[in-house]
């Protein structure tokens, strides 16, 4: 996959006078969906013509705290398909990230999922 290229000043992106390259609608769904996969931070970050390992993680990280409390249909999703990939651990909850919305990663799909099997239970 070639790397993306875009320059600091576009008419999408409209001029930036910090300086500071500005991360695109596309660029935040080329990084959620390549930390879904399991990719490393170097692994992401060559995608990117502009980026570094460190300045992926920390705007990843941002992305996270965007993400909001987890919507019901969300949890629904999520336990369909966790039941449809079974017991598979990390390839299976990189395939149930995948499957989910909100570019959550498999680590917090199985966070969830845990915590809503702990709950089930209990009632």
């Amino acid at each position: 996959m070639p790397k993306v290229q875009r320059s600091r000043s576009s008419p999408e992106n409209g001029p930036n006078p910090s300086g500071r390259n500005v991360w695109t609608q596309e660029d935040n769904a080329l990084l959620l969906s390549e930390r879904a996969k399991g990719l490393g931070w170097e692994e992401i970050a060559a995608k990117f013509s502009d980026r570094t390992a460190a300045g992926c993680k920390l705007h990843w990280h941002k992305l996270q705290s965007r993400s909001g409390p987890w919507t019901q249909e969300e949890v629904e999703a999520l336990m369909r398909a966790v039941q449809e990939c079974g017991d598979k651990f990390r390839e299976a909850w990189k395939e149930v990230a995948v499957r989910s919305s909100n570019g959550r990663t498999w680590q917090a799909c199985e966070k969830k999922a845990m915590e809503e099997w702990a709950y089930a239970k209990k009632t």
